[in-house]
Formats: structure tokens, sequence, C-alpha cells
């Protein structure tokens, strides 16, 4: 285990890359109401810190929306958090955010997650489904 130190945004976290395995994206729906809330799971091994990404369904790259950091307590890059995050929690190797309040414009936004590791490394990409087009 080789410990070394990244600074994200003002942030400097201490990290120890472990593990071989891709981070994991899950949402707790397959489609989200409009207005309805959705539950973003992001599961890794390799590092206690990740990277929430998003790419609009009319945009051309992924966006760094938010950094977190689990130890003794969950920290995050954003204080407070972005305005889409109902919030987020932060348990060992599991992070999860909950988006406060999709819409049908979110329709086709795609959400992937990363592990601050060297080299990085993602999880496969999520496709919010509004459900009622």
């Amino acid at each position: 285990m080789l410990p070394f130190q990244i600074k994200l945004k003002g942030l400097c976290l201490r990290l120890c890359s472990i593990g071989s395995q891709s981070p994991e994206l899950l949402s707790n729906a397959t489609f989200v109401d409009a207005n309805g809330a959705l539950k973003l799971t992001c599961t890794q091994s390799k590092s206690n810190v990740v990277i929430w990404w998003r790419k609009p369904v009319d945009g051309s790259q992924f966006d760094n929306v938010l950094a977190a950091s689990t130890g003794s307590t969950c920290l995050f890059d954003h204080t407070p958090l972005p305005d889409m995050f109902a919030g987020c929690d932060c348990a060992g190797s599991t992070f999860t955010c909950t988006l406060i309040s999709v819409s049908r414009n979110n329709d086709g936004d795609k959400w992937k997650c990363s592990a601050v590791t060297s080299p990085q490394s993602f999880s496969q990409e999520l496709t919010i489904a509004v459900a009622g087009k």
C-alpha cells in the first residue's frame, strides 16, 4: 500500500491505493418520476476519495460535480453541497448522494464516479430516465 497526497480544489487528502477493481455506480431506481429524488451509490475499494461526474443530455463532456472523502467524517470539496444534491453519505468504500429533484430536463443525463487513484479509474456510465416524459 503506497500512501500519497493530492490537492483537490483546496482540499488536501491522504490516500492509500489498494485493490484493482473499478468503481461501481448504482441507482435506487431504473426510472425516476419527474421532480422525484434519485439516490446514486458509488462503491469502490481503491481510495478514500470519489469524484462524481455529470454530463447533461445536451452536453459534450463530463464535468466534475463533487469530490467526497471518507475518514472519521464525510468531507466534500464544495461547502455547502451543490444545489442538485439533497445530501451525501460516506461509509467506508460506499459513497451515496441523493439528487434532490430530477426534472424532465434531466432525462438522458449521464453520471459516473471515479476513484482518485493513479491512474484514475471510472465506473460505468448511468443514464437517468425520467418516467412519464
